[in-house]
């Protein structure tokens, strides 16, 4: 079943096709298979957000042509649905034919044995004798691993570690921050996509006569945590504002009545879930910016005592 998306957010994904093909020079059925794969848009979606990013980019042109002095009747690659159709239905081939080799090589990979906690034994070599060399075939694998979840370890056998180990498990850490840096990227991206769309939905459900009054009362059957709640209250008053309506009386009195999947209970789900994704991703990556720093700092020592 493909997600319902309001006129805003249709507007946005339109928007960010033209951009990509302004900005980065990606084609517009490129930009818009993306957003469409990434979105699960059907076809009549795909229609839509080709259209629009067709008159953007063609007002772009224009406006660039006529400011440069040049003939304003320009011509680019149009983005076409039928075309952007058929390359989705390619990506859906592809990737089911990588499950299947995923699954038939899955069948043929012996598991190997659960690895013991070779940091742990590590520091139980060292309290019995400060010159065990135990650290010294420490794979950096493991060391990477330790720098991320156990840093209090590692500051206690650093020391004991090769530089070479050690500045492999700075590159594996630097890998990571930046795998990591992108995933908090895309995070942001999504949730600004999630507000943007909230935002449509209570200005589409407040122009249709529903008071703001009412909009809160079914947001509420959300389940918002306190921090998205006060947001969304303080979205429902910027857009009702800007719309000029008058707050009334509630007309869902027992929040028991509104149905669930409501598109404002749903898009007020999205956006706490969405910034909750994007907190923890940028958790993890402060984690992983420590751990660098914490490695690198222990790769200099050891290049300086000769490990």
């Amino acid at each position: 079943m493909h997600a319902q998306f309001n006129r805003f957010e249709l507007e946005n994904f339109s928007k960010m096709a033209a951009d990509s093909y302004l900005n980065e020079g990606t084609s517009l059925n490129e930009a818009v298979i993306k957003i469409a794969r990434d979105n699960d848009l059907n076809r009549h979606q795909v229609e839509r957000v080709s259209q629009g990013a067709n008159i953007l980019v063609n007002g772009s042109l224009v406006t660039k042509a006529r400011e440069d002095g040049d003939d304003p009747r320009v011509t680019f690659p149009l983005a076409d649905s039928s075309t952007i159709m058929d390359g989705l239905q390619e990506h859906v081939h592809k990737a089911a034919a990588m499950r299947k080799t995923a699954e038939v090589r899955e069948l043929f990979t012996i598991p190997r044995p659960r690895e013991t906690n070779a940091i742990d034994a590590t520091l139980g070599k060292l309290a019995n004798d400060p010159y065990a060399t135990g650290a010294r075939s420490l794979d950096h694998v493991a060391v990477t691993r330790a720098y991320v979840d156990e840093p209090e370890k590692m500051d206690k056998i650093a020391g004991h570690v090769t530089a070479a180990t050690l500045g492999l498990a700075c590159q594996s850490l630097e890998t990571m921050e930046h795998r990591a840096l992108t995933d908090h990227s895309l995070a942001k991206e999504a949730m600004s996509s999630a507000e943007i769309g909230l935002r449509g939905e209570i200005h589409d459900q407040i122009l249709s006569g529903m008071s703001p009054a009412t909009v809160r009362d079914v947001i509420k059957n959300a389940g918002l945590d306190e921090q998205t709640a006060i947001y969304v209250d303080g979205l429902v008053t910027k857009v009702a504002a800007r719309l000029r309506q008058r707050e009334g009386q509630s007309a869902f009195a027992d929040g028991s009545l509104v149905n669930k999947t409501h598109p404002l209970i749903t898009k007020s789900a999205t956006v706490m879930k969405s910034v909750s994704l994007a907190v923890d991703r940028r958790r993890g990556l402060d984690k992983l910016a420590e751990a660098r720093k914490r490695a690198r700092i222990h790769y200099a020592h050891a290049v300086r005592e000769g490990r």
